[in-house]
């Protein structure tokens, strides 16, 4: 009798702690993906063109594709390719976000990138707008262009950039997935998340 009011007493001790404990990791769950601004950065919903996402114009030689062709997670990824040298095209993909700003914080854009490229490669973007969408003059700019290259052949890696402060003067974020001039070959992009801190 007494070892089973011990084993009463020791669960009503215990389970609570698990109960806060998953509760606790529950709250971190949804806090963490509470600060992700983008939409369908798996790129898995949409029609014609995967939700949320826009392209460049359209340009002689480059091709620009929403494909299941290639995927990180789960099946479907943006494409970009070119195969003639010397191109001065210029594609993206990009996304604007221009509700809730999290001005004062810091952004961090993850994109998981394969390729196989010659040239000057890809890049991606962060940009700050004091306009609701992309006519400003982008007061603030972050891009892996020039620090960080994106080139040659790999299999699907997580570039990353980030932006520190956002002004209180930003009313529209945007971020590109860039194809640069000169560059030849076929390069996919997939879960692609801007995150603030």
């Amino acid at each position: 009798m007494k070892l089973k009011i011990k084993l009463y007493l020791l669960s009503l001790f215990f389970i609570p702690l698990l109960w806060s404990g998953c509760n606790k990791e529950d709250d971190d769950m949804q806090e963490a993906s509470s600060n992700e601004l983008l939409t369908n950065g798996d790129m898995e919903m949409g029609t014609t063109l995967p939700t949320a996402w826009f392209q460049s114009a359209p340009c002689q030689n480059n091709t620009m594709v929403w494909t299941e062709e290639e995927a990180f997670s789960p099946g479907k990824s943006l494409k970009i390719s070119n195969s003639t040298a010397g191109s001065e095209c210029i594609s993206f993909w990009g996304q604007t976000f221009n509700t809730d700003i999290p001005t004062g914080k810091s952004l961090t854009l993850r994109v998981r990138i394969k390729g196989q490229l010659e040239g000057q490669g890809v890049s991606i973007v962060i940009r700050g707008d004091d306009t609701p969408d992309i006519s400003g003059n982008a007061e603030q700019f972050a891009t892996t262009q020039g620090d960080l290259p994106i080139i040659g052949t790999f299999d699907w890696t997580e570039y990353s950039i980030s932006l520190d402060n956002v002004e209180a003067s930003t009313l529209s974020l945007t971020v590109y997935l860039v194809y640069l001039p000169e560059t030849t070959g076929d390069v996919f992009f997939d879960d692609v998340s801007l995150e603030f801190l």
